[in-house]
């Protein structure tokens, strides 16, 4: 028997943690903060493989949400991006801790720039085990920087329940916070500590939904000083351009612009990722082949707008860039529901911050009311661009129908011959959307084109596209 002594210098035993309550508290933590992102609305999750991230992908599988896995994080990232761009909805994003979480990066970037809602949980190690040398530990705490609109480090899982509700919370601001105008992209850091998660037969319940649905963000309206000050503008500038940018606002956007146009006697020139050009009216005042007829010098010398009102981000032509840098004197409106000034040249001197359909009504009612826009120098200032752009559909169709090798140009007009009405066609950058731009001015059919213009990267196209297809019910 071992002496006495001997018993008294071994330390007493310390209690053994709870184990299994410790691995379920960690779902039962992420359970309360998926409960609440699907009561938000969040329809779409892309999960990329990783042992620290357990409890959430296992959170995430238990939940009504849509599960995607994808073993790399950089091209998760971008599945997840065209998820949300496609579904007009935040979609979540999860990976492990370390150099998984930083992969995710680039679509983060994207996301900010283009305005895009991702809800991006990243698993951690718990705070004893950071700076210590511990594997796949790098410090996670705002990572992302300000490419995010909000962060939060979210704290190891505590079963009290105020914190369960505090977790919760968390889910239903993050959905909150990546909507609310300018969407974007948000970040939650959680730290877990082993055991992750319990075994099978020791999963805890999971938790009654929230009794409250999130609902969408209400478009905001014009203020009406702003409206009836636009409105004054346009009365004494007949000769003015109506733009609409890269921007993926629903069809009715495209009927009021094109009716504000035709009320103002103004060009309406939209960019093929507007939503704008594809499907419009023939004879209406919308515009594709712009990039064009603004190359000629004459025609652009000539052409000196007296107001330019601007919808969307910037356009993808360089000879509109060209051609506004010409004739710096023009007023430039921005029309933006975030209030963003999105006027690389600097041109812009004042922004409504608006709803676009919303805006494009309030100002064709306005100047229905009270003493309208003179008509005669308005409809010589239409047509003449109207001309232009016939002219210059007839030359790209002779170029396209003359004999040819196959051509990059020539992809987009047989393309949009194949495509069904209400398809979506993802582009990708560099020359590929400006060759849209180019060669196709116009269609009769209705297509949702989609493009990662936001940062503009060439990267990411093929996982953005799938992501897409994936929240799309119509083909891609």
């Amino acid at each position: 028997m071992p002496s006495r002594v001997a018993e008294d210098a071994t330390p007493p035993a310390r209690e053994a943690p709870p184990l299994a309550a410790s691995g379920a508290l960690n779902v039962a933590w992420a359970d309360r903060f998926v409960a609440a992102l699907h009561a938000a609305g969040v329809r779409h999750v892309v999960i990329s493989s990783g042992s620290r991230s357990a409890p959430l992908a296992l959170a995430f599988d238990r939940s009504p949400i849509t599960t995607h896995v994808s073993l790399d994080e950089r091209s998760a990232g971008f599945f997840a991006l065209g998820l949300a761009k496609a579904s007009r909805r935040p979609a979540a994003l999860v990976s492990t801790s370390g150099t998984a979480a930083a992969n995710l990066f680039p679509a983060i970037v994207e996301a900010r720039h283009a305005r895009v809602p991702l809800i991006v949980a990243t698993a951690d190690r718990p705070p004893e085990l950071r700076d210590t040398g511990a594997a796949q530990t790098i410090d996670q705490i705002k990572m992302f920087g300000g490419a995010v609109r909000w962060f939060v480090e979210v704290g190891t899982p505590d079963g009290s329940p105020p914190m369960l509700e505090y977790v919760a919370s968390l889910g239903a601001r993050a959905a909150s916070e990546s909507t609310r105008a300018p969407a974007g992209p948000v970040h939650l850091n959680f730290a877990f500590r082993e055991p992750l998660v319990p075994e099978p037969d020791a999963l805890p319940p999971l938790p009654e939904p929230p009794a409250w649905s999130g609902a969408a963000p209400e478009p905001s309206p014009p203020a009406r000083g702003a409206i009836d000050a636009l409105a004054k503008a346009i009365r004494s500038r007949p000769r003015g351009l109506i733009v609409c940018g890269p921007d993926d606002a629903p069809t009715p956007f495209s009927d009021s612009v094109a009716r504000l146009g035709e009320r103002c006697g103004y060009p309406v020139l939209a960019d093929p990722a507007s939503q704008v050009r594809f499907g419009a009216r023939e004879g209406s005042a919308i515009l594709g082949a712009y990039d064009a007829f603004l190359r000629s010098s004459a025609f652009a010398t000539r052409h000196a707008p007296e107001i330019v009102i601007q919808f969307g981000s910037t356009p993808t032509s360089k000879a509109f860039h060209l051609y506004e840098a010409l004739h710096p004197s023009a007023l430039h409106i921005l029309v933006d529901p975030a209030g963003g000034w999105r006027s690389p040249l600097r041109r812009a001197r004042e922004v409504v911050a608006a709803d676009p359909t919303l805006a494009a009504e309030a100002i064709t009612d306005a100047l229905a009311g009270g003493a309208g826009p003179q008509a005669e120098p308005r409809t010589a200032w239409l047509e003449s661009f109207r001309v232009a752009e016939t002219k210059s559909r007839e030359i790209i169709a002779r170029h396209l129908a003359g004999p040819r090798a196959f051509t990059e140009g020539g992809v987009f007009p047989d393309l949009l011959e194949t495509l069904p009405e209400g398809a979506t066609l993802y582009v990708g950058n560099s020359m590929a959307i400006r060759d849209l731009d180019a060669f196709v001015p116009a269609h009769p059919r209705r297509v949702r084109v989609l493009a990662n213009r936001g940062a503009n990267g060439i990267d990411g196209v093929v996982s953005s596209a799938l992501g897409a297809s994936a929240a799309s019910a119509t083909p891609l």
